[in-house]
């Protein structure tokens, strides 16, 4: 499990996606380029490439008030977890631009123990 919120945006390569239990079973997804998913703090997951063809990712973590209201009001849900925006370039110019913003100390990072701030 995981202290932060997560999205996850895979644009080459295959692998697999697996999170929490739904009606007493794990969920389980193959993931393929143009797919994303959130991962939910405290919420058991696990994803992998493929081990022959591996894949490339783009991935942003993140928390605060903000995030932990969508969870309360049901706009991030556990259900709605994975989706598939497709490849669009635009999508990967923002992972760059959030990456940029934190070298750049416009954006602080989290911390490491996990501690949330708000």
């Amino acid at each position: 499990m995981f202290p932060y919120f997560a999205l996850v945006y895979i644009v080459e390569g295959r692998g697999t996606w697996r999170s929490g239990e739904r009606r007493g079973r794990q969920e389980s997804r193959e993931v393929v380029p143009g797919d994303c998913f959130l991962i939910i703090p405290e919420v058991w997951h696990s994803y992998f490439p493929d081990e022959k063809q591996g894949w490339t990712q783009y991935w942003v973590l993140f928390d605060g008030y903000y995030a932990q209201s969508l969870l309360k009001q049901g706009i991030f849900s556990q259900r709605e977890a994975f989706f598939h925006p497709g490849l669009d370039y635009s999508i990967i110019d923002h992972f760059k631009t959030m990456k940029l913003m934190v070298e750049n100390n416009q954006i602080p990072p989290l911390p490491a123990d996990g501690t949330p701030f708000n």
